[in-house]
């Protein structure tokens, strides 16, 4: 699964617990360490500069790809109680209701 909260506030976290930071308004990127030390800095006109601005087009593109995942995953959870539902008679109760929800939509 996807590590969406890998995606923050202040940019793309790395393994390693730094961070590539989203863009300044003069375009430049800075790759941080987790104790917010810069460690490397590229401007537009840097080779390896595209590289890393990509990566934040790649991030919109994977997050609302999760999202649509989810959602639809959503909707076959639900499609799945009410199929339920109807062959048992009964109403799947709200704990069990869930429950599932957890278990799918979390792993």
């Amino acid at each position: 699964m996807i590590d969406t909260d890998k995606y923050d506030n202040e940019g793309i976290e790395l393994s390693d617990g730094g961070t590539i930071c989203f863009p300044e308004d003069d375009g430049r990127i800075q790759r941080i360490d987790k104790d917010g030390n810069t460690m490397q800095t590229l401007h537009p006109e840097d080779t390896e500069w595209q590289e890393w601005y990509e990566l934040f087009d790649t991030q919109k593109d994977l997050l609302a790809e999760v999202k649509r995942l989810r959602e639809g995953r959503l909707d076959l959870i639900n499609e799945v109680i009410r199929i339920i539902n109807n062959k048992t008679g009964e109403r799947v109760g709200a704990d069990l209701h869930d429950y599932i929800i957890d278990r799918l939509v979390n792993e």
